[in-house]
Formats: C-alpha cells, structure tokens, sequence
C-alpha cells in the first residue's frame, strides 16, 4: 500500500532546519530557491489534487503537468474507494458514497 510521507528535522532550539516528502515512490529536499516555506515554526506543503505527492510550493507540480500528458484530478476522482488491505482493516471505517 502506498501512502505519501514528510519528514520535518528540528533543530536544538525547536525550529525547523529541513524538510524532505515524498513523491510518487520517491523522495525530495522541500526547499524551493534554497528557501523552506514556513508559517510560524510550521512547515509548509501542498499535496497534488487527485494524487499523491507533495511538493514545497505548487510550481513544482505545475511543471509535472506540462511533461505529463495524464489528465488533473477529475469529478471522478475516488470513485473507486480505497483499496481496503488487512493493514488497514479496523483502522479504516468503510462508508458510502
């Protein structure tokens, strides 16, 4: 099962001083122009509609979309659910749509 992930590194004085995430199977460094986007001591990420990445700022994904011919997040988007697997059993509550 693949869920996305972000790793936030605290410094000794309690702020934040790196910042990595997932994207698709992979991960990436969350500067953007050598610069973490924070508000307040909280890190800032925007995650792909319809997807699973995250990125530091949603140029990253805009430039994904202009080598990808696949489509952005349609009204059908979840329509299938979510693949239920024993790891997930109890954890997960299933409702209808």
């Amino acid at each position: 099962y693949e869920l996305e992930h972000a790793w936030v590194y605290v410094g000794e004085e309690g702020q934040v001083i790196r910042g990595e995430a997932s994207w698709h199977g992979r991960y990436h460094d969350m500067r953007h122009d050598g610069q973490l986007a924070l508000e307040g001591d909280h890190l800032v990420l925007y995650s792909e509609p319809g997807k699973h990445a995250f990125a530091p700022t949603p140029e990253w994904f805009q430039e994904r979309r202009r080598r990808s011919k696949r489509s952005p997040t349609s009204a059908l988007a979840g329509i299938g659910g979510v693949l239920m697997t024993h790891y997930l059993e109890g954890r997960v509550i299933c409702t209808p749509l």
